[in-house]
């Protein structure tokens, strides 16, 4: 039976140029992310609840 991938289903697995990160590495850069997010969600939320109390006023 053949597939269209015969062809290349053997071939080595690319290689990238780039140093691979350590696990630590690539937890920082998700970290990073995460601690951004919080401070963006934090000052929305500020924001809502500053809106909040001049609407109740």
């Amino acid at each position: 039976m053949s597939s269209p991938y015969d062809d290349i289903i053997h071939l080595p697995r690319p290689s990238s140029a780039r140093p691979r990160m350590s696990m630590t590495e690539r937890a920082a850069q998700f970290i990073s992310i995460y601690e951004s997010m919080k401070k963006i969600i934090a000052h929305e939320s500020m924001l809502i609840m500053k809106n909040a109390v001049k609407i109740k006023l």
